[in-house]
């Protein structure tokens, strides 16, 4: 089963084509403690992108891999 179907990511903006703040992404879908470890994740697997040359943070946009 994908990922995304055991979470609520599919209402991320960014699943929407809309780049988001990564702690306001984590908002919109629920509690930031029970998204953020999926959000990293699907960073980690390369499913969502963000700009690494700068820190990672709350505020860091985070978007659709291409």
């Amino acid at each position: 089963m994908p990922f995304e179907r055991l979470s609520p990511v599919r209402s991320l903006p960014s699943y929407r084509g809309q780049p988001f703040p990564l702690m306001k992404g984590a908002e919109t879908v629920g509690d930031p403690i029970a998204v953020l470890p999926t959000l990293f994740h699907l960073l980690w697997s390369r499913r969502l992108d963000v700009d690494l040359a700068v820190r990672l943070d709350s505020s860091s946009i985070v978007r659709t891999a291409s």
